[in-house]
């Protein structure tokens, strides 16, 4: 599957607030944005997304006046966020739109450029700590499982461990064994 189809087909909630700094930094500006950026019309949603220890972390997909604009990705809580634009013209629109905000001057054009024809593969992702795990629908040796106990706390003999519904048998399984399916809408033709 494409990125960008995977993109276009994406079927997952929508995030309730999108960061500035990180978009303004990426954009060459360097003073403060305060607020929320929903407020002016941005918007973003996960493609893939777990919880590091206190913090959401994943690839997200970010909006402006609802058309896809570039993609976020955050590896870990302390990890940078690495941001990949659709376009020169996307960020172009979202940095005059963050600059309309700060009334800076402009900065140096230096946007990366997504490849939306890069062959991504199965549109599925791995987790590596049970703790991280915040959907409940998986896939194991190929079919489709769900998730019915994760392992917390200090037992580090249970932090790469699931329990999962196999048909009508629970079993514990290591989650490098587990894919996670990223949530899209059907294919149209």
């Amino acid at each position: 599957m494409l990125l960008g189809e995977l993109i276009a087909r994406l079927d997952t909630e929508w995030s309730t607030y999108v960061p500035s700094d990180d978009l303004a930094r990426e954009c060459g500006i360097h003073d403060y944005i305060d607020g929320n950026l929903i407020d002016h019309g941005f918007s973003m949603r996960p493609v893939t997304e777990w919880c590091c220890t206190d913090t959401w972390v994943g690839l997200y997909v970010i909006y402006y006046n609802g058309e896809p604009v570039a993609t976020s990705n955050q590896t870990a809580r302390k990890s940078d966020v690495e941001i990949e634009w659709f376009s020169k013209e996307a960020a172009h629109k979202v940095r005059d739109a963050l600059l309309a905000l700060v009334r800076a001057e402009e900065p140096e054009d230096n946007f990366k450029i997504v490849n939306l024809n890069e062959e991504i593969g199965e549109p599925s992702y791995q987790l590596n700590f049970s703790s991280q795990v915040i959907h409940d629908d998986a896939i194991y040796q190929g079919r489709p499982v769900k998730i019915v106990k994760t392992f917390q706390g200090y037992d580090s003999k249970t932090w790469h461990l699931v329990v999962i519904r196999d048909g009508e048998n629970d079993i514990t399984v290591n989650l490098k064994d587990v894919h996670f399916p990223v949530k899209l809408l059907p294919k149209t033709d």
